[in-house]
């Protein structure tokens, strides 16, 4: 959401974020005031409420849930009586989104919605979710989700085809918004340069960059790294945090994996220097995973002109065709750690390859991706929703 306030804040328009005191995904040098003075003239007012990062299932379902309340109680409060055209709101989590659209009806704007996960579906696939009465709520918030926003925007082909066929969404009320890039940042020649920083200069560097999830998937990489362990020009780095985290520094440790070397989030200005270190980007998914994922990594990997080596979920067609079309990358089905694994050493021995499939990659996210087309999709259904 970042990169399209700023974007929408450079072609003129008025943008105001409203959203938390980040918790734990924001690196610890960055104190309250400098987050909240945006250079780009973008208002960014932030609710205070309770954490959720990092915390157990129930207890940040509970404080997810009061958190929503905040939103429409305080943000009613903070923006009452100005005036706004519409409304973006992101989901997952449900009850954000569906608070910030019940909001935006207050306020009078139209309420858009931005669907980058199905939950609970995936949650429910995951096993994260598995109490039929806890399912049922969040079932029943998902449908009054749907219900409050003017337009709903999937972000691929066969979520739209799941929101129409399952979830009984109207065919001119839902349409395909991909994830979003600003290539600008990538472009920018003040680069941090991480290979020296973490001594990783003579290495043949698979980056995992993202959340350490359920979801992702990622023992395929740790797996690999130990069929891998005497090939000692690869490296595997992996920057994150999330719930798996502490697990994954508990394996590393435990099998001895000094091919492997785990670092905390990096501020997201610096995470395009971050790929640009890398030789090839790693993309795992849960084999549990039952519907298409598009990982907003895959998007920042060819923004940065680096090879992708996947690991899919059966059925995830809509990455896989974005792999194939894009000519950026291979994958296997997840859990096929072999094939994971030849597939890096088989990069590893492309040479110039490498930077021809890298950028394949680059010009496929500027036909597709860049935040300018995303930008223009939201304005034309707003147009068109106001006749």
């Amino acid at each position: 959401m970042k990169d399209l306030s700023y974007a929408l804040s450079n072609q003129g328009h008025n943008v105001t974020v409203l959203t938390f005191e980040p918790h734990g995904r924001v690196m610890s040098k960055f104190n309250k005031s400098e987050i909240g003075n945006d250079p780009k003239s973008v208002e960014v007012i932030r609710l205070d409420a309770p954490e959720t990062h990092n915390k157990g299932y129930i207890q940040r379902g509970i404080n997810t849930t009061l958190a929503s309340l905040k939103i429409v109680r305080d943000g009613f409060r903070r923006l009452v009586g100005r005036h706004f055209d519409l409304c973006l709101a992101y989901s997952p989590p449900v009850q954000y989104a569906l608070s910030a659209l019940k909001l935006s009806r207050k306020l009078g704007s139209s309420p858009l919605l931005l669907v980058r996960d199905l939950f609970p579906k995936v949650a429910v696939d995951l096993g994260i979710l598995n109490n039929g009465l806890i399912t049922k709520y969040y079932n029943m918030k998902e449908a009054n989700l749907y219900d409050e926003a003017d337009h709903i925007f999937a972000q691929s082909e066969s979520n739209e085809t799941y929101l129409l066929s399952q979830k009984g969404v109207s065919a001119d009320r839902v349409s395909v918004l991909y994830n979003w890039i600003d290539l600008k940042a990538f472009d920018s020649s003040d680069f941090r340069d991480f290979r020296s920083e973490f001594g990783i200069e003579d290495k043949f560097v698979c980056l995992y960059g993202g959340t350490l999830g359920p979801a992702q998937g990622l023992e395929i990489i740790l797996d690999s790294a130990e069929l891998l362990r005497d090939e000692k020009e690869i490296l595997f780095l992996i920057v994150g945090n999330g719930r798996s985290r502490d697990k994954m520094a508990e394996e590393i440790h435990i099998r001895k994996l000094e091919n492997v070397l785990l670092h905390d989030y990096v501020n997201a200005s610096e995470f395009p220097s971050l790929v640009k270190s890398a030789d090839v980007g790693l993309m795992p998914l849960s084999q549990k995973n039952k519907t298409a994922l598009i990982p907003g990594k895959i998007v920042s990997y060819m923004a940065g002109s680096i090879p992708i080596i996947a690991a899919l979920n059966k059925g995830n067609e809509d990455t896989a065709r974005i792999i194939e079309e894009s000519h950026c990358g291979e994958y296997v089905f997840s859990g096929n750690t072999q094939g994971f694994s030849d597939l890096i050493m088989k990069y590893r021995s492309m040479g110039a390859k490498l930077k021809e499939m890298g950028k394949n990659g680059r010009n496929y996210v500027e036909r597709n991706f860049d935040v300018e087309t995303a930008i223009n999709k939201v304005i034309s259904v707003f147009a068109d929703l106001q006749g």
